[in-house]
């Protein structure tokens, strides 16, 4: 009756969470689809936002294409995209998607616009009350105050826009977390109220085999009490050598394992004692050890020696030797219990030849080390990195972090404070720094130091940190030296007439000096190079006719052309032009790899003028 009124009970209790796991399923999967239509929304809107921001980039591009080249069509483009970026910010409001500072970011962006257009407006109505050179004089005049105002509508857009993503990305870590719980949850209800119902299973068959089984565990324990006090058969059933000595070390009992370790016959090394199969050089500790322990000047002992096999081999075995006595005091035999340890002795070796090795490497390479306990402040040098700054370590005690700060370079303290903050918050996984620490000659040494946290407390802060300590004196003298030579053709790029641009392997500009910065009246752009010619104003000869992609020479040059005397009319911001002659090429590098091209343009606006 009990194990009846049990089972009822178990599988009550299984068709309860089988309800719970229903239920948990279904109210999950509800949420999940509302968190999916929300996060669709919100999707939906900031792929408006995109479209918005599109649409006002055009506008102020177009409106710089009428400040350049004021015709009506860019104008008229100008005002529709200017109208539509309006319409498409109106139409992206919603006041119920209850997101945090929603509200205020739009409407600070709905206003940045707002004074962004109207400023645009006004400008383009300097064409109509001024004229074209004196409206450009008052566009530069007002360039720093459109540009601040630029770089608040940009920042109004990304604070709007990362309140979105804020938003899609709490509703996908919600909904993940749904998932997971709907997953996990349900999985383990099912499992317990399987294993529930399987538990009344086992009860069931339980009761039909209680008697059975408990006759079968009587003679079990019966049996293995009596395996207990049978010595005998312990003794050989023993996983470790294990074998009984008398007191000239003969062997009067072994047992199989022993005698499969050293590879003899029970019968065989019964013959024999363990001072014959003994290596040389273990033997009088062993000897020694045993003789202390007959007379009973030490209980046990343990020791690591070396036995001979029957074919010779040698094996590392771990004795563990103790004695018995009769009920008289008298001695019985010695008792020995032998583990080989070969592959550990091995392991070791290999170990200390790995810690040999790293010694040498360190040795060779000329690196300082260090240990540093973060948490006491306790601090490890080796002699190299005393070395490096003209000391013997002892020269440098006592040692403590102290000693680093005490060397190093005032200048340089804060950034290597830096870089170890990063590796102690986990934003970087080493620890990486050059500084100077004064060496004891009074000069500077340059440091390459490298390091990473090896322990962490549970807590998660750094606890022990190692690290390396090199000299790179030598390597930064090179990089001075190299840095004086570029800037000096820097220097020299900017000091001649003659406009020079440059461009690297994908066709991205890298170089423009002074004089071509005056030939345009603006700096380079990373454009495509589709918009080099309307962005550079570049025109042929007649100043008329913009040139086309393929026609810039630049463009030419890096094509794989050689380009030499050709002539192009370059129309400056403030509307002067000038004609220049273009000579150029495509650059490579020693081994014949393309690096870019380069394009050299000298005024001879002169001989137009004759």
């Amino acid at each position: 009756m009990k194990n009846l009124r049990t089972q009822r009970i178990v599988l009550a209790i299984a068709g309860i969470l089988m309800i719970l796991c229903a239920g948990l399923y279904f109210y999950n999967y509800l949420k999940q689809t509302e968190l999916s239509q929300r996060l669709l929304r919100i999707e939906l809107k900031i792929n408006e936002l995109d479209r918005v921001y599109a649409n006002y980039l055009t506008s102020v591009l177009e409106k710089r294409r009428f400040q350049f080249n004021p015709n009506k069509s860019y104008l008229d483009r100008f005002m529709e995209f200017d109208s539509n970026t309006k319409e498409l910010l109106d139409g992206f409001y919603e006041s119920d998607l209850d997101i945090a500072a929603f509200e205020t970011n739009f409407r600070l962006l709905n206003q940045k616009i707002e004074e962004r257009s109207l400023k645009m407006l006004e400008q383009v109505t300097y064409f109509r009350e001024f004229g074209m050179e004196q409206a450009r004089e008052r566009i530069m005049d007002e360039e720093s105050e459109v540009l601040a105002l630029s770089h608040e509508v940009e920042g109004a857009f990304f604070r709007l826009e990362q309140s979105l993503r804020s938003e899609k990305d709490r509703l996908v870590a919600e909904n993940e977390s749904l998932i997971r719980v709907n997953y996990f949850g349900f999985v383990a209800l099912v499992l317990v109220a399987v294993g529930l119902i399987l538990g009344v299973y086992f009860l069931s068959q339980r009761a039909f085999s209680f008697e059975l089984e408990k006759e079968i565990q009587s003679q079990k324990l019966k049996s293995l009490r009596q395996d207990m006090l049978d010595f005998s058969s312990t003794f050989e059933s023993s996983a470790i050598g294990m074998g009984l000595l008398d007191t000239y070390g003969n062997w009067i009992k072994v047992n199989r394992s022993l005698c499969s370790m050293l590879g003899y016959s029970q019968e065989e090394l019964l013959t024999l004692s363990f001072q014959k199969i003994t290596h040389p050089d273990d033997l009088f500790e062993d000897l020694d050890k045993a003789k202390k322990l007959f007379n009973r000047e030490i209980e046990s002992y343990n020791l690591e020696k070396r036995y001979l096999t029957k074919s010779g081999k040698i094996v590392w075995i771990n004795l563990i030797a103790s004695a018995v006595w009769d009920d008289q005091g008298q001695f019985k035999h010695f008792i020995a219990q032998m583990e080989e340890i070969s592959l550990r002795k091995k392991f070791l070796d290999e170990l200390q030849e790995q810690k040999n090795r790293l010694a040498n490497v360190l040795e060779g390479t000329e690196v300082g080390t260090w240990e540093w306990n973060v948490q006491t402040g306790e601090t490890l040098y080796n002699e190299k990195w005393a070395e490096i700054l003209g000391y013997e370590l002892e020269d440098l005690e006592p040692i403590s972090q102290e000693t680093w700060v005490h060397f190093a370079h005032p200048d340089d303290i804060a950034l290597s404070n830096k870089k170890i903050q990063e590796c102690f918050s986990k934003k970087s996984d080493f620890y990486e720094c050059e500084y100077r620490m004064r060496h004891r000659d009074g000069h500077w040494v340059w440091i390459l130091d490298r390091g990473k946290v090896m322990r962490w407390m549970p807590d998660g802060k750094p606890e022990v940190m190692f690290g390396t300590h090199s000299d790179i004196s030598r390597f930064k003298e090179l990089e001075f030296s190299l840095m004086s030579k570029n800037a000096f053709a820097a220097a020299v790029l900017d000091t001649i007439d003659v406009g020079i641009v440059a461009c690297d392997a994908n066709g991205t500009l890298d170089l423009f000096n002074k004089a071509t910065l005056e030939f345009h009246g603006l700096d380079s752009r990373d454009i495509p190079q589709e918009e080099w010619p309307d962005y550079y104003q570049l025109y042929h000869t007649d100043g008329v006719t913009l040139l086309k992609k393929e026609e810039v020479p630049l463009y030419q040059a890096w094509m794989g052309e050689e380009i030499e005397d050709v002539e192009l009319c370059i129309r400056h911001t403030s509307g002067d032009t000038r004609i220049v002659s273009c000579s150029g090429g495509p650059v490579y590098g020693e081994d014949g790899s393309f690096l870019g091209a380069v394009v050299a343009m000298r005024d001879v606006s002169a001989q137009y003028r004759k």
